[in-house]
């Protein structure tokens, strides 16, 4: 199921509709099996993310056509910012992946964050998904924060 949402959820520009909007459709698309998994771990290092991780065929079918990339988003304090994103991982093809091959991962963000305090580091969130290539289809995403 593929699923395509742009820009706000409503017209009303409440952000807590909005959220509650997209939440919906995250929550009816989670209720949904998908046959990879993705475990990772973030870590600052002389002011740099490393994120590094392992993705899995936890499914029964050869898969093939994927790729793996990410983005670094800060939350913001206004509105219209609230969600920016800052960096944007370049992909890496997955050709294939057979039932229960295990493949590691890794991405560094172009991001100084040496200047920063805990408070603001807490507001940077990574998320990592790996997509199908002709349908464009996520199969899974996962969080790091």
């Amino acid at each position: 199921m593929s699923e395509r949402i742009q820009g706000l959820c409503c017209n009303c520009g409440d952000i807590d509709e909005n959220f509650t909007g997209y939440q919906e459709v995250i929550e009816k698309h989670l209720e949904n099996a998908t046959p990879i998994d993705i475990t990772a771990q973030l870590n600052i290092c002389s002011g740099k993310m490393i994120i590094q991780g392992e993705l899995s065929n936890v499914g029964h079918s050869m898969l093939q056509n994927l790729f793996i990339s990410g983005v670094v988003y800060y939350e913001g304090d206004e509105s219209k910012l609230f969600y920016l994103v800052k960096d944007i991982f370049e992909k890496q093809d997955i050709c294939q992946l057979t039932p229960a091959e295990k493949r590691e991962f890794s991405f560094i963000s172009e991001l100084d964050l040496n200047n920063l305090n805990d408070e603001e580091l807490e507001r940077y969130k990574v998320v990592i998904f790996v997509q199908d290539k002709l349908s464009k289809v996520i199969l899974q995403s996962f969080l790091l924060q």
